[in-house]
């Protein structure tokens, strides 16, 4: 997981699966098959977004449970 600004995203793609951004930029991020972002309304508190990253991770990066 990282979190960039939308010009920095393209270059983080090959290391990463999962990308926190504002609302505002994540809407004009493609991150392309088997990649995420996730727009969040408030990067610094975690419990305003963390259901949501939990939800990505638990469906698309989860095998056993």
């Amino acid at each position: 997981m990282d979190s960039c600004a939308v010009s920095d995203y393209k270059s983080k793609l090959a290391t990463t699966d999962i990308i926190v951004s504002s609302k505002h930029l994540s809407a004009e991020m493609e991150p392309g098959e088997g990649k995420f972002v996730l727009g969040v309304q408030n990067m610094l508190n975690p419990n305003s977004f963390g259901n949501e990253l939990l939800d990505i991770i638990n469906n698309h990066f989860v095998k056993i449970r």
